[in-house]
Parts: C-alpha cells; structure tokens; sequence
C-alpha cells in the first residue's frame, strides 16, 4: 500500500471504528448544510429530543424514538446489545400493523477518544485533494463491501465519498444502496462528524420503494442536529 494509501488507511481506522459497530449502525441522503432558510420552518412542530452523549435534533410526527421495552425485546431476539440511539417509524415500538409495509432509521453513535483523533480541519470540504478523496472513497467501499458481504448483505450503489457540512459543522459523508433478502432496496447515508473529543455517526435510512415518505424529512431532521 503506497505512502498515501497508508495514510488514509489509517483515517479510516479512526473514522469507521470495529467492525461491529460498523454492522450495528449500518441498517443511511446527499450532502446537508441545514435546514432550509425559508420564511416558516418546517421542523418547528417537530419533537425536539436528546441523543445521550451526542446531542439534539427533531424528529417529524412520522417518526418516533426506539422504547426501551422494544431494544429490550430486540436484543434478547438477536442476541446482540448496541447503544446506539434509535429514531425509526412512528408506531413500530407498540407492534401497531400500519407501518409494516415501510421502514425508515436515524441511528446516532458516538466514538469517544480525544481531540488529536478527529480534528476537524480533516473533514472540511476541500482539505482533501480530489485524487485524495478518490483513493479514500475507494478504501472505505472495499471495506464496507466486505464487512456487509460478510453479513449476507450486498451494496448493490456505492457514491464516491465527499466532505459536507451539516448545518455548520464538517463532515464525511457517504452514500450507498443496499439489497435486503425481501428484495427490497434501502437508501443509506452516514455522516461522520468531529467534535471535540467524539466523532458522532449519523447514519439515515429509508427503503427505496418510500422516497416520497422520507428522504425529505430525514434531509429536515439532520439540519436540525445541535451536537454539544
């Protein structure tokens, strides 16, 4: 691996974290800088809620916050136990049948280290040279291709990664369609956002098939994050 490849090997590292988490959040839209600057604001009805060690941001009436009663369920299911912060559809938690037939995610993680890990120059749109992010873009979807394969998960669109803000703040942000077993196709966007000593992980998803439902809201819902 050349010099730079090496390099950004390394950001990789820091950025993306243990394979686990990568498969735990990873069940997410094109680049943000916030909401919109019209005259009304379409979020301000909108439930303000908090994400434990990351922040705020609000979530649309269509949505709700994983109950601690429905993750407990999950994991004795699975198996598994994750922190991760969980917005999904409205209603999923109480089992209700009318939101069966769509599916949609905010899932917020924090990784926690120290400033010298995540400085956030290194996230800035243009700190990379095109070339660069090339390379980078290329590393992380070989990375990502084998960890979701390795799931029985296939990675059907990859977008090039790009550097975006996210209302104000600097971010990586990538983008990619998956297959799922009922051969439904869901959109997946992460952005990985420095701050301080944490970088936080915000991964948004919606099946394909519900664009109209939810790519709008979700766009809505990140320009609303205020990480603290």
């Amino acid at each position: 691996m050349s010099g730079a490849a090496g390099g950004k090997a390394v950001f990789i590292e820091r950025v993306i974290g243990p394979r686990l988490a990568v498969v735990l959040v990873l069940t997410p839209l094109a680049g943000c800088s916030g909401a919109s600057s019209g005259v009304s604001n379409p979020t301000a009805d909108w439930k303000q809620i908090e994400i434990p060690q990351a922040g705020s941001m609000r979530i649309p009436p269509s949505m709700e916050v994983e109950s601690d009663e429905y993750r407990t369920l999950k994991e004795q299911l699975t198996g598994t136990s994750s922190d991760t912060f969980i917005a999904q559809q409205a209603k999923l938690s109480e089992g209700s049948e009318d939101i069966a037939n769509t599916y949609t995610r905010i899932l917020v993680s924090c990784n926690q280290r120290t400033s010298d890990d995540y400085p956030a120059e290194e996230f800035k749109p243009g700190y990379y040279s095109d070339d660069e992010i090339a390379i980078l873009s290329d590393l992380l979807e070989d990375e990502m291709r084998t960890q979701m394969k390795a799931s029985g998960i296939d990675i059907l669109v990859w977008q090039p990664v790009e550097f975006v803000e996210v209302n104000g703040s600097p971010s990586m942000h990538r983008s990619y369609t998956r297959a799922e077993e009922s051969d439904e196709k869901t959109q997946v966007d992460v952005y990985a956002i420095p701050h301080d000593d944490k970088l936080v992980r915000i991964t948004l998803s919606y099946r394909a098939g519900d664009t109209e439902d939810w790519e709008d809201d979700l766009d809505l819902a990140l320009g609303t994050l205020e990480i603290v």
